[in-house]
């Protein structure tokens, strides 16, 4: 494990008509999981304005960060190495109201290319093994 502890700030967004949350399937650890957006947080930045770089990087939206849901701590596999999070959750809306009406959102950051972010019934979550940015 490193010895380092990453702060990750991370965005809730639920779809107003059916309470759907979009996350991003992640692959990484042979293992199927849900993951928020959002990212690492930059040494001098809030973590609002991580949520609000980071939407925009992965996906171009423009977003307004609500309240924060919680904070918590996560020690977990990322690409077959441990690693130890703090994440800040908060509750985030788009500015483009289009982006609710697409099932599947690409992601423009080129680390990402190929990869979709998706609304799915968070309590299907638990069938494929929640990473906790939920």
């Amino acid at each position: 494990m490193s010895n380092t502890i990453r702060p990750i700030a991370a965005a809730v967004i639920r779809r107003p008509k059916d309470g759907k949350h979009l996350v991003t399937i992640n692959d990484d650890d042979s293992r199927h999981a849900f993951r928020m957006l959002g990212g690492g947080i930059n040494f001098g930045e809030k973590a609002r304005k991580t949520v609000m770089r980071e939407l925009k990087e992965e996906i171009g939206a423009v977003v307004k960060v609500g309240k924060r849901i919680d904070t918590y701590e996560e020690i977990l596999p990322i690409k077959g190495k441990p690693h130890h999070l703090i994440v800040f959750l908060f509750e985030v809306e788009f500015e483009d109201s289009s982006f609710y009406d697409m099932e599947k959102i690409p992601m423009i950051d080129p680390e990402l290319k190929g990869k979709f972010a998706e609304w799915i019934d968070i309590s299907s979550a638990k069938d494929y093994g929640l990473i906790r940015m939920e």
